[in-house]
Formats: structure tokens, sequence, C-alpha cells
């Protein structure tokens, strides 16, 4: 199922894991003033979703919507991010998440 709205899809991603038993939230990057003042939060890069997967493996997962593509430092996260042993991807739809999810935990 595509989904067009960059929040359906953070959302359905969640769901997703949380269906298969594991744990998801959603991670806000960015800035925003308060007053007079500017405050950040996240880290540049980092992906929409963050989880804990299968036996305590870390889970990233940049959604995208098309034809919105991953930018540098997205792509510099999530390589850092497999280097290490996490399950990190960009998906477009949860269908793509699903074969991923199958193809490095089975089920």
């Amino acid at each position: 199922m595509k989904l067009r709205k960059h929040s359906d899809l953070v959302a359905a991603v969640i769901l997703f894991i949380k269906y298969k038993g594991s744990t998801a939230w959603e991670e806000k990057v960015g800035e925003f003033k308060i007053g007079n003042r500017y405050v950040r939060c996240g880290f540049p890069g980092s992906s929409d979703v963050h989880g804990i997967g299968p036996e305590g493996r870390a889970l990233f997962i940049e959604c995208k919507v098309a034809p919105a593509k991953l930018n540098a430092n997205q792509q510099a996260f999530l390589a850092d991010a497999v280097a290490r042993g996490a399950f990190a991807v960009c998906v477009y739809s949860v269908d793509q998440l699903e074969k991923h999810w199958q193809v490095e935990f089975g089920a």
C-alpha cells in the first residue's frame, strides 16, 4: 500500500514494527523557535523511526514519500548504523519494510 503523506508512512511503519513484537517510536530532528531562541533536537541525519528489534537489535527506519530521496546526512547515518550492526533501511512503503524485515529477521 502506497501512502502519500510522510506522517502516515511513519505511523504505519511504527505500527508494523509493534505488530512484529518490537518497540518503535518517532524521532524528530530539526529546530524550532521558542521566543527569541532556536532549539535543536535530534542528530542530523537521524532516521524518522527508532526502535528495538528482535534480540535487542537497534532499528533505524528512514521513511520517504516519492519523489523524496535521502540526503547526505541520512545516507551517512544509515551506513554508520549498518556498519555497527543495526537494522537500518530507507523505505517508501510498509511493503518494502516487510521485505527487508523478512530477509533480516526471517519473520
